[in-house]
């Protein structure tokens, strides 16, 4: 008779027991079974699907693009992951009643000019003007750190619009409670160093998802059903932050 260990019992347990969490936040959040994308969740304590009417018009930020392709390491580039993130984030929301509208689709730079500065600083700039046109901004992005050890999203907000933070506590209450338990870096204000969140005049997060420089980390980064997760649990985590921005009528 083969007997079953207590650490694998542990594990059956824990996977049922996400399992239930998923399936609570999928029933409650979406009210239809069109979509199932497979992600972890947990029950969210508001979210706000939008209305068919007047639906709120979200700007999702893949960051870099073309020849800029951000930080790259463990066989990953940062633009690459950043697009299959945004992109998935998008189908979502779109699905969940939102108008969205992406500053790239496609592996491309928005920037122009004569020299690879130049066209950087344009690229920027560009962003910024798509992101006023929305009622909010979620750029998505990945770190990287010299020293490997460091793992986990780490999300920064804008310090212009007073709802960024409440956007950005959020998201990292998502992302930690779905997929990252142990993630406990803090939200950051955005310094003068990102221009992107200091130009933008709505509410604007930046999600830093992880560190292609951790290889565990990376190694999730590089997986198609990992990124579908991180794009759930920031939609949540949107979802979240709608729901309270109705209670508190603002």
């Amino acid at each position: 008779m083969h007997i079953v260990s207590y650490s694998v019992w542990g594990d059956i347990v824990e996977k049922l027991r996400i399992y239930l969490r998923w399936s609570a936040c999928l029933i409650f959040v979406f009210l239809f079974g069109s979509l199932i994308y497979g992600a972890f969740a947990a029950p969210a304590p508001q979210v706000s699907l939008a209305s068919a009417e007047a639906a709120p018009l979200v700007i999702i930020d893949a960051g870099h693009g073309g020849e800029d392709g951000g930080a790259s390491d463990n066989g990953l580039l940062e633009k690459d992951v950043n697009l299959s993130v945004a992109l998935k984030l998008r189908d979502m929301l779109t699905a969940a009643g939102y108008r969205v509208k992406m500053t790239r689709d496609e592996d491309i730079s928005l920037g122009q000019g004569d020299t690879v500065r130049a066209r950087k600083i344009d690229d920027t700039k560009k962003r910024v003007e798509i992101a006023d046109s929305g009622s909010c901004l979620i750029s998505i992005h990945q770190n990287k750190f010299t020293d490997s050890r460091y793992s986990g999203a780490q999300i920064f907000y804008s310090p212009n619009a007073p709802e960024s933070e409440k956007l950005a506590q959020c998201m990292r209450r998502s992302i930690t409670g779905l997929l990252q338990p142990e993630n406990k870096r803090e939200l950051k204000k955005a310094d003068g160093g990102i221009y992107l969140l200091n130009n933008v005049q709505k509410s604007a997060v930046i999600v830093e998802c992880g560190f292609l420089s951790n290889k565990e980390e990376a190694q999730k980064l590089s997986d198609e059903e990992y990124r579908r997760q991180l794009a759930f649990a920031v939609m949540c985590g949107f979802l979240e932050y709608k729901g309270s921005e109705g209670n508190n009528a603002s």
